[in-house]
This record gives structure tokens, C-alpha cells and sequence, in this order.
């Protein structure tokens, strides 16, 4: 969504076969209302494949995700402490009302664009799931790629920075930065071109 005015040709070169079927995972597209508008404008026969989760377990992990951004590590953190930050876990819990958060979809594109699939389905059985999305998109639901390719798991957070110390330094240097107006707007356009902040909290 932040990188939508860079155009629908910087959006085309990350696919590297135009003539496959193009799936883009975006967990947090259902959280910008206009994100109807331009899918439906960019890509009007679009599908949607949509991965639910149990609504509380999905808050938990966010406060931890939230945790780990705030303090760079989720050293001591238990779930009990956790629960105690009702502001948090209330705020959480709402981005678990999945019929709110896709109803705007629901109400722009036909029902039988979407696909519901669920988290567990994922963690229990990932060839189910997979034979699920093949059919959803119209391929072969036969095709099995490499056990390897189905086990793996890519693109997995980490509950501490590499350095404490950085981590600590960069971030008051960002926070900081929005003090004045023109530091601020530095930081917004390096946010956009670099996604500074997301880079500080994977580091």
C-alpha cells in the first residue's frame, strides 16, 4: 500500500513471468480503506486468498510483534504480562475482526473471488492447504513441488535485534526525528524509499 505511487509498473518488475498467475501476500492490506479502490482499478479480476486465524491467538502474537518493535527483544515477556495490557491486547483484538476488516472487499468483488482458508490447515496439514490454493487459483491441483519448498519456513521474525545496542541508538534517532517538521519529513521520505523504520526492527 506505501508504495503505491511508485506505479504499476515498478509493482510489475517483481514478478519475474508475466504469464503466470501472480499472487501477492499482503497481511496488512485489509487495514487500509483504500485498498479497495486500487485493486479494484489495477486489478479488477482479482481473487482473494484469505488465511484466517484463531482471533485471540492472532492478537496475542501481534503484542508480541508490537513488544519486540517498541524494546528490539521479548526477553521476560509472558503471557501473563501480555494480558495485563488490556489498551494493547484490546487494540489487537480488534484487527482479529476479520467480517469488519473484509467486508469493504466482500462489498466491492463477487463472493466467489474469495477463498477462506485457515491458519491451522497451514500449521497441521500444509499439503491440504496448498492443494486448496492450487484449486482456488484454477491450476493443477495435482502438482506437488518439492517437500522442501512446502516445509520450509521463509520470511520468520526474529524475538531479538542482532544488536541491543543499535537497535537502541536507531530508534530513539527515528522517534527523535519527529520532533521538528523538517526532520520529520526527512524521515517520512526515507520511510517510503527505504522503509527505514521496518529495516530498524528487523535489524
Amino acid at each position: 500500500i506505501d508504495k503505491y505511487h511508485q506505479g504499476l509498473d515498478w509493482y510489475k518488475q517483481h514478478f519475474e513471468h508475466p504469464e503466470r498467475i501472480k499472487v501477492d501476500i499482503s497481511p496488512m492490506i485489509y487495514y487500509y480503506p483504500e485498498a479497495v479502490a486500487r485493486i479494484r482499478e489495477t486489478a479488477p479480476g482479482a481473487r482473494f486468498l484469505c488465511i484466517l486465524r484463531n482471533p485471540y491467538e492472532r492478537a496475542i502474537n501481534q503484542l508480541y510483534f508490537f513488544h519486540r518493535q517498541r524494546r528490539g527483544t521479548t526477553a521476560g515477556l509472558d503471557l501473563a504480562m501480555l494480558r495485563s495490557n488490556a489498551e494493547g491486547l484490546e487494540h489487537c483484538l480488534r484487527g482479529s475482526e476479520f467480517h469488519a476488516r473484509l467486508e469493504p472487499f466482500l462489498a466491492a468483488f463477487p463472493r466467489e473471488r474469495f477463498t477462506v482458508l485457515f491458519y491451522d490447515t497451514l500449521v497441521q496439514d500444509p499439503w491440504r492447504l496448498l492443494r486448496q490454493v492450487y484449486e482456488a487459483l484454477g491450476v493443477d491441483p495435482e502438482f506437488r513441488p518439492e517437500e522442501s519448498a512446502v516445509r520450509e519456513r521463509v520470511n520468520t521474525a526474529r524475538m531479538e535485534a542482532r544488536s541491543m545496542f543499535l537497535f537502541t541508538v536507531l530508534r530513539r534517532v527515528y522517534l527523535s526525528s519527529y520532533r521538528w517538521k523538517v526532520t520529520g519529513w526527512v524521515m517520512d521520505a526515507l520511510e517510503r524509499r527505504f522503509d527505514f523504520a521496518f529495516r530498524i526492527y528487523r535489524l
